[in-house]
């Protein structure tokens, strides 16, 4: 009987997580077809939501993958944003 419950706790676990990337792969197609609506930050946060989901699938190479082209949109953003007003709060000494 503990067979079955495991089996299906990970078949549904599996689902949840093959529903949760078609989800928020989605989101990126979507928000890459309206730009205002996808803005670097929210990308970079989709992505990591994307890492997360493969992690705990325990595929934390693809997990790495998506975590640095989050770092990566953001440290562009960074760059492109230096110098202007209240974009360096962060930074602040």
């Amino acid at each position: 009987m503990d067979a079955i419950i495991k089996v299906k706790l990970l078949t549904s676990e599996l689902w949840e997580n093959k529903t949760a990337l078609e989800y928020l792969k989605k989101s990126i197609e979507i928000g890459d077809q309206s730009p205002n609506c996808n803005t670097g930050e929210n990308k970079a946060n989709t992505f990591l939501n994307i890492a997360s989901v493969y992690s705990n699938a325990g595929k934390h190479d693809v997990a790495l993958s998506f975590c640095e082209n989050a770092a990566n949109l953001l440290e562009d953003m960074y760059e492109e944003s230096k110098g202007t007003s209240g974009n360096d709060l962060l930074h602040e000494k």
